[in-house]
């Protein structure tokens, strides 16, 4: 499901023309370095592919989906990760 909607985010990012960018995938984490004017965006795109779109394409998820964000500062760290 995670490929799938990292996918999916990439081309929404795309089309819409993100500076931000896709890094890639790290067992179940999409890694991804933003300009911090899109962030918003981002997360809101994020949470609709994953736990919306995401059932249109697979009609057997019959669970509530949910996704966490974090995000570290400019040049930041994993150790430094904050929940969003």
């Amino acid at each position: 499901m995670l490929l799938w909607t990292l996918i999916e985010v990439e081309k929404i990012a795309v089309e819409e023309n993100w500076l931000s960018y896709i890094i890639g995938q790290i067992h179940d984490d999409m890694i991804h370095d933003y300009e911090e004017k899109e962030l918003d965006h981002i997360i809101e795109t994020i949470n609709y592919v994953g736990t919306e779109k995401i059932k249109e394409m697979f009609p057997w998820i019959s669970v509530p989906l949910k996704i966490e964000h974090e995000i570290s500062g400019i040049d930041g760290n994993w150790a430094e990760m904050k929940g969003v």
